[in-house]
């Protein structure tokens, strides 16, 4: 969990014409890189199997 400045937050996360980062679901590694970002509404299964592809595709899944 990343407790920050709303402020720096919106400044740091992306986000399309006519949505708040609130709008989403981030997926950020240990360095701070954005690795995914889901709808806040999404399917948990499509999120699941995304989640999967991005572990196998790495070192450690």
């Amino acid at each position: 969990m990343l407790r920050v400045d709303p402020k720096l937050l919106k400044a740091w996360l992306p986000t399309d014409a006519g949505t708040s980062v609130e709008d989403h679901l981030y997926m950020i590694d240990p360095r701070g890189n954005l690795m995914m970002r889901f709808p806040k509404d999404a399917d948990p299964n499509k999120v699941k199997k995304d989640i999967s592809k991005l572990l196998r595709a790495s070192s450690i899944g």
